[in-house]
This record gives structure tokens, sequence and C-alpha cells, in this order.
């Protein structure tokens, strides 16, 4: 069990390192597809963040399988709140421009640049 752990890591690694430079491999998308599905919240965050960080988006193929499977599934999370990671004390820990209450965090906890497009 611990190989195959270690292996899915590695995959995993791989996948976000390739997506982050900007090769959109229809496999890597597979395999961050997999793990934004059954992955931890942890792994979820840290893959999305991946995504919205990673280079090139453009040359994604908006006409492959993966590419319309991570299109309904963020679709998916966003319809029902996943994306809007809660403190303890049940307060967003993503930042609206609009709203000075919040923290200054985006979703996964990181501070987000004064210019950012959110």
């Amino acid at each position: 069990k611990q190989w195959y752990q270690r292996r899915v890591r590695v995959l995993i690694e791989t996948a976000r390192a390739l997506l982050a430079i900007g090769v959109w491999d229809s496999a890597a998308l597979e395999i961050v597809l997999q793990g934004i599905k059954y992955g931890s919240v942890d792994l979820r965050c840290s893959l999305l963040e991946t995504l919205r960080l990673s280079k090139n988006p453009h040359l994604v193929n908006k006409q492959s399988i993966q590419f319309k499977i991570l299109q309904s599934l963020l679709l998916f999370l966003v319809s029902k709140g996943s994306h809007n990671l809660r403190t303890p004390e049940s307060t967003p820990r993503f930042q609206l421009k609009e709203d000075p209450l919040f923290t200054g965090l985006d979703v996964c906890g990181t501070p987000v640049p004064a210019n950012a497009d959110n």
C-alpha cells in the first residue's frame, strides 16, 4: 500500500508540475481531475491553485474530454459552495474586493496580491 501511495503522489506532483509550466497534456489533466474529485480538501485546494496559476491556459484543448470534465467539475464545486473553504469560525477565507470585512486571503489561504483579478 505504501508503494502505491508514493506512486500516486509522484503522479500528482508530476502532473502539477507539467500544468504549472504550461504543458496541458491530457494525461496530466486527467490526474489533476482525479485529485480534485477524490483527494483531500488540502489536495483539492492545492490543485485548484495550480490550475489558477498555470502558464499558457489558452493552449488547453477546449474540445478534449478532460477539459469538458474539468469545466463541469468546477461548475459543480461552485454550485455546492465547495470552493468556499471555511475557517473554524465559519468565516470565508477568500477576499472579495468590495468587502473590507474579509481577511485578504484567497481560497487556499495565501495572501492575495493587491493587483489580483478575482
